[in-house]
């Protein structure tokens, strides 16, 4: 019986789910960024969604200094889109920042890729 017990456990050890590294996670993402990267360099401006990604504690104060100590809007969502990249976790607060200035339909648009990204396995939902 000891031995069945051991054979069950090493079964259901290889069932488990695995959640991706971080660094694949970051991988993913940043394929993600890069598929929006025309969307956001036509309707973003950095200055209606850094300040709450600040304040979610998805950009850091010297990150936003960056972003904005460039010269051109374009330049501005550059660097935002570099910076996420090295960010876990950054779509729902980016989402959230989207929807609260008024950018619903490029918030959607982040959502749709998310979840095309979901289905495919390109992200995993935590």
């Amino acid at each position: 019986m000891a031995a069945a017990n051991g054979v069950m456990a090493d079964m259901s050890l290889r069932s488990l789910p695995t959640s991706p590294s971080l660094a694949d996670l970051r991988e993913q993402q940043a394929t993600m960024l890069d598929r929006l990267r025309a969307r956001f360099l036509d309707a973003l401006d950095p200055k209606d969604i850094v300040p709450t990604l600040v304040a979610r504690h998805i950009l850091r104060s010297d990150e936003m200094g960056a972003i904005y100590a460039k010269k051109g809007r374009t330049d501005q969502v550059e660097k935002l889109i570099e910076i996420l990249k090295t960010k876990n976790h950054w779509w729902g607060p980016v989402t959230d920042a989207l929807i609260r200035n008024g950018k619903n339909r490029l918030a959607e648009e982040v959502m749709t890729a998310t979840a095309a990204s979901c289905a495919n396995g390109t992200v995993k939902r935590t």
